[in-house]
């Protein structure tokens, strides 16, 4: 199945409309070094989770394997992807298949430090820069709570989601570990909002 085949299956699959219109625009265009069809990807694979629809956001996490880093994009390409391989692992982990996850968040762990085609990241300033990872960071707490209207909130909520799976099943971000229950009751709370948006 070409990706193109598979954007047209999950639109023709969903009623949901942030499916569909996520869905809608990568089948007319999805370019892996741009930074806004990967981030609409991203966006469509954490929707399809959130709806319980695991097996088509695993098939969305898994054609950006074979992008080449670090393509044009960069970093605006590749964060998106990273979240994306951060919910692949959060799969893999609800099913048992520890090898599969661990196999991504070793590739995950050497391209954050080694990038190819980049400098080596300082181990210090690596250290620094995953410590700044927190669940305030990462949840847009402050955000959600800001915003007068339940769609914006809604917004937040699915970036702070992104966030707080993306990186936090890695095991990587030492902040994350530590309150592993904290991210957990917020993933939670925030699948239970966005569920209700149909």
């Amino acid at each position: 199945m070409t990706n193109q085949e598979l954007f047209e299956s999950i639109q023709m699959g969903h009623k949901e409309k942030k499916v569909l219109s996520l869905s809608k625009k990568l089948v007319k265009k999805c370019s892996f070094n741009r930074g806004s069809d990967v981030e609409n990807l991203c966006h469509l694979a954490y929707w399809l989770y959130v709806y319980g629809c695991e097996d088509e956001a695993l098939k969305l996490c898994e054609i950006t394997h074979e992008v080449e880093f670090p393509g044009k994009g960069v970093w605006n390409v590749w964060d998106r992807i990273l979240l994306m391989w951060g919910l692949e692992v959060q799969i893999y982990k609800n099913r048992n298949m520890t090898e599969k996850a661990d196999e991504l968040i070793r590739q995950m762990d050497n391209l954050w430090r080694f990038p190819p085609t980049l400098p080596p990241a300082d181990s210090e300033l690596e250290a620094e820069r995953r410590n700044r990872f927190t669940v305030e960071f990462c949840s847009y707490k402050e955000n959600i709570e800001g915003e007068d209207s339940v769609t914006s909130a809604n917004e937040w909520r699915l970036i702070g989601l992104m966030n707080l799976v993306g990186y936090g099943a890695t095991g990587l971000f030492p902040n994350l570990v530590k309150e592993k229950e904290t991210v957990d009751c917020l993933i939670e709370e925030y699948m239970l909002n966005l569920k209700k948006v149909k």
